[in-house]
């Protein structure tokens, strides 16, 4: 697909139309004189558009679920690179994004590189005023060549992309990760002079595991060897640290890949930084942007290193670590999940933006978000968390406790300190007494039923799902989340076999809240379709054609100009996870009167909300139909 995520286009706009496929928006590009470019406005939005595009420059400003495909790219007999649109032999180097041409070569200069070694630069001489270099290829993507710049010298790897051939092999890259240092015990100081000599000096000294150097800019630079450590990127601008699993390869703890390139790939002869692939048509779905695995070969932005033991498996941490990572969920401002009180809720937060900032007085805080527990539309309860005030906001229609400003009663809590990256986590309990809060150790408050309602068996049934506040002045919330239960119902669930030969009609008696599992092979290939039918009539339904792609019907809703409803297309922009087991990936279908939500492993892929327009989807189900597609397996 030539349609790049989270990009748009600034340029002229030659034609506007509402959007239909990608493929529509293709041939009318292909029919209006000067098109150069296609772009959608986000899948999510109520009316999606397609916009045919002129001159124009790429960015990612404000491009969050915008498209954009580039002429170049969907058609073959489409060529704009052409000798007027070059730079000279002369001055074959375009650089500040097209706008000059400079004297030297493409191995020591970057498209988007501000400054031309000697000023030896010269206007674009192109009528669009924007060149390509000289020696640009149009049949195949450009690899730009690693470069290092250091005190010790500049050293260049040929521009050669390791999958053209699929026998060739990556080039090795450095070690030292930019604007990355250390926290932890300091060994031994000296001054800096080759990264070569900070290595042989960590090799010399007992307990060393990373070697760190202050910035280059400054007048003295020094070389720091450092003990058992912890990574930051704070204040960490222009330091640059590596560590020893990657540069010395008689240094052993076991066969992985080091946690700077925790992610074994080329069948486990190197190590990507990245966790997704790299995009690069030739080889197929082993270089597709998507999740990177052990036999893919490409790896996102060429951030790789070689495997230090020659085979390697990924970096997984400590198997505590792999835990938490499995289960913890990445929140989204105001998207309900499902959750009922016979669970906790174990919740962390890193606050704002501004919690990983410092001052004179130590680290600055900021709201770690609000926690909202709903019965379906209704708010039962809403903690509100400020380490930055030492209290909790506290909202319910009976709690009085504290002091009422703004709609909430502000109860004094005393948090304790958050970790190095400004993170901490919280534990909401329903015991049988009372709700109770806890921030690590410490429990921040307990309320009794009695001060938050009549009754109490009502209060706490109820209670069906918990949303996330995450939006605020100072910048986004980080908040991730996860239901601990004590009862596992996945190896319990009925699982029933459909495909394209075999369709299944399934009478079920759910009330406003359904949740359907559909279980089908970990693969690439998706397609199937749920219909959700009401009595004598079809309510919705649900349909996928991959992994990034699908649409939602509504019965008599919107203008009823597609089957007597409306269709909303959308597109997923998460990766989807395969069970532990490998072999199967279970989508969950999470439908209440209010919305619908596609969901896998816990994290949300896509959710509708419904309104007053949307016909009959908010409508009680008495009939699934799954139908089409592979052969799958579902479960109410």
């Amino acid at each position: 697909d030539c349609f790049k995520e989270n990009l748009r286009t600034s340029g002229t706009v030659l034609k506007q139309v509402r959007y239909t496929s990608d493929e529509d928006c293709e041939r009318l590009c292909k029919t209006i004189d000067g098109c150069k470019a296609i772009v959608t406005s986000p899948m999510y939005w109520y009316w999606t558009e397609c916009f045919v595009i002129g001159e124009y420059t790429l960015s990612t400003n404000d491009a969050i679920g915008w498209d954009t495909a580039e002429r170049e790219c969907f058609d073959r007999d489409f060529r704009t690179k052409t000798d007027d649109d070059r730079c000279p032999s002369s001055h074959p180097t375009a650089f500040q994004n097209g706008y000059f041409c400079c004297q030297c070569d493409r191995s020591e200069i970057q498209r988007d590189s501000l400054c031309c070694m000697g000023d030896k630069h010269i206007d674009c001489p192109s009528p669009s005023g924007v060149c390509q270099s000289y020696n640009q290829t149009e049949t195949k993507p450009p690899v730009e060549p690693t470069t290092t710049t250091r005190r010790n010298g500049t050293t260049t790897e040929p521009p050669t992309d390791p999958t053209e051939n699929p026998s060739s092999e990556p080039r090795d890259t450095d070690c030292f990760k930019e604007n990355l240092r250390t926290s932890g015990p300091v060994l031994k100081q000296v001054g800096y002079t080759s990264d070569e000599n900070c290595k042989k000096l960590c090799y010399a000294t007992e307990g060393c595991k990373a070697v760190v150097t202050s910035p280059m800019s400054w007048g003295w630079t020094e070389c720091f060897i450092i003990g058992t450590y912890t990574l930051t990127t704070n204040d960490a601008y222009g330091w640059d640290t590596a560590e020893r699993e990657c540069f010395d390869t008689d240094y052993r703890s076991e066969n992985r890949c080091p946690s700077s390139h925790p992610n074994a790939y080329y069948n486990g002869q190197y190590c990507c930084q990245s966790d997704r692939e790299k995009y690069y048509r030739p080889q197929g779905t082993k270089c597709d942007r998507s999740k990177i695995q052990r036999d893919s070969l490409c790896c996102e932005g060429d951030k790789y290193i070689r495997c230090p033991s020659g085979d390697c498996q990924s970096y997984n941490g400590t198997e505590e670590e792999t835990t938490e990572t499995a289960t913890m969920v990445t929140a989204e401002h105001e998207v309900p999940s499902m959750y009922t009180t016979k669970c906790d809720l174990k919740v962390a937060s890193s606050g704002g933006p501004r919690s990983r900032e410092h001052s004179w007085y130590g680290r600055r805080e900021t709201w770690n978000g609000d926690v909202i527990f709903r019965s379906r539309e209704e708010e039962m309860l809403l903690i509100g968390l400020h380490p930055e005030r030492q209290n909790l906001a506290v909202r319910n229609s009976v709690f009085r406790r504290g002091v009422l400003l703004w709609t909430y009663q502000w109860v004094d809590a005393t948090y304790p300190e958050a970790d190095e990256e400004g993170r901490r986590e919280y534990r909401f309990q329903f015991t049988p007494s009372g709700f109770v809060l806890k921030c690590g150790d410490r429990t921040l408050i307990t309320i009794p039923y009695e001060e938050l309602t009549t009754n109490r068996e009502r209060f706490l049934s109820s209670i069906d799902s918990v949303e996330f506040k995450l939006s605020g002045s100072e910048g986004p919330v980080q908040l991730q989340y996860a239901r601990q239960c004590q009862d596992d119902i996945r190896e319990t669930r009925d699982w029933r076999t459909f495909s394209l030969r075999n369709r299944l009609s399934l009478a079920v008696d759910m009330d406003d809240e359904e949740t359907y599992f559909v279980r089908f092979p970990c693969s690439d290939s998706i397609w199937f379709k749920l219909f959700l039918n009401g009595e004598n009539e079809q309510n919705s339904h649900v349909e996928l054609f991959s992994r990034t792609r699908g649409n939602i019907y509504c019965n008599k809703g919107g203008y009823r100009s597609w089957y007597g409803g409306e269709r909303t297309d959308f597109r997923i922009y998460r990766d989807w996870r395969c069970e532990d087991d490998g072999e199967v990936m279970i989508l969950e279908v999470e439908k209440t009167p209010t919305y619908v939500a596609l969901k896998n492993r816990g994290n949300t892929l896509y959710t509708k909300r419904f309104d007053s327009r949307d016909g009959n989807c908010n409508r009680r189900l008495i009939e699934l139909l799954p139908k089409f597609g592979i052969t799958a397996d579902l479960s109410p």
